[in-house]
């Protein structure tokens, strides 16, 4: 259940028509209007997925899920400026200007992931090697 702090405290003094929620229905309200966006913004559900990753993660953000999720909203905002000058029909060289830089920054974005994606696993490779190279390791299990 859910109430407002203050009528727990002090009754109806300060809150007079503070309501009692119950918690499943918050829930099922929620889900509810993810699903609808999900249905009518797939790119919506994408971007709330890597918000919900970043948060589930270690207190120290990760650098790739962070790149990921600022990928994701530059081709939202890059779909969404296309999407604007084919229904206008309008040419604009500071809209061209402004999806080269967006173009730009989604390409230096993809390279930074590809990097530390190389990196994490040159990472795992050295570890694995590691491991295998311990005189204690006779790749069995116990």
């Amino acid at each position: 259940m859910w109430r407002c702090i203050n009528r727990l405290d002090y009754g109806t003094k300060y809150c007079k028509k503070s309501p009692t929620l119950e918690e499943g229905a918050i829930q099922n309200a929620i889900i509810r209007a993810i699903t609808d966006l999900a249905n009518t913004d797939p790119l919506a559900l994408e971007t709330l997925k890597l918000h919900i990753e970043m948060g589930l993660q270690a207190s120290a953000p990760d650098e790739n899920a962070a790149l990921r999720l600022r990928l994701n909203e530059l081709n939202g905002a890059l779909i969404e400026m296309v999407a604007a000058s084919t229904v206008g029909g309008v040419d604009n060289t500071a809209d061209d200007t402004l999806c080269n830089g967006i173009e730009e920054e989604i390409l230096s974005l993809q390279a930074r992931l590809a990097e530390i994606e190389g990196s994490q696993k040159e990472s795992e490779s050295k570890s694995q090697r590691l491991a295998e190279s311990s005189p204690h390791s006779d790749n069995t299990t116990p």
